[in-house]
């Protein structure tokens, strides 16, 4: 009776050591976002990240990047849309790219 119960135990720790986390927004890279999306939204999506990105930079990263928003494209709805996911998206990845090196993130920002 000892030994089944061990084996249920064991038996239900073992997919715990098989998977491996990543988080949804880790998931999918920018290629998939870009698929089928407007030039407006795609300009907005670009725009978002690099001020998301600047959020949780360095003093590099800042001067390089920074507060990026496209006048041109006021009151555009598919930009403005992008923009903010981008900017969430952007900023948390950066932020877990800082607090996890060991992470496979890169290329993920890519839109064509």
């Amino acid at each position: 009776m000892i030994n089944m119960k061990y084996m249920l135990i064991l038996l239900l720790l073992m997919p715990a050591c098989s998977y491996e986390h990543k988080p949804v927004f880790m998931r999918f890279g920018g290629d998939q976002v870009a698929e089928g999306h407007s030039p407006s939204y795609k300009a907005g999506w670009a725009d978002g990240c690099k001020t998301g990105e600047a959020v949780y930079g360095n003093y590099v990263t800042k001067s390089v990047r920074g507060f990026t928003r496209d006048a041109a494209y006021v009151g555009d709805q598919s930009y403005e849309s992008a923009w903010y996911d981008a900017y969430h998206f952007c900023r948390q990845m950066h932020n877990t790219g800082i607090n996890n090196w060991d992470s496979d993130w890169g290329g993920f920002l890519t839109l064509q």
